[in-house]
């Protein structure tokens, strides 16, 4: 169990040294998500509109 702690560390170490990749990646999945949510409101604009039998609320 010792070796995986280790790998683990090892790992997590060489991941924080690029702070930029972490932080831009958070930056980019709340921009993906940002953008999915203002498309579905687009798209389900009046309200009891359903697209397949999906409600905007059970898309998002």
């Amino acid at each position: 169990m010792r070796k995986y702690a280790v790998i683990y560390r090892s790992v997590l170490m060489e991941n924080l040294q690029y702070i930029a990749n972490i932080v831009l990646g958070f930056v980019s999945y709340f921009i993906i998500i940002f953008v999915f949510i203002r498309l579905w409101g687009y798209l389900y604009g009046e309200p009891g509109t359903r697209i397949a039998g999906y409600t905007k609320e059970q898309m998002i």
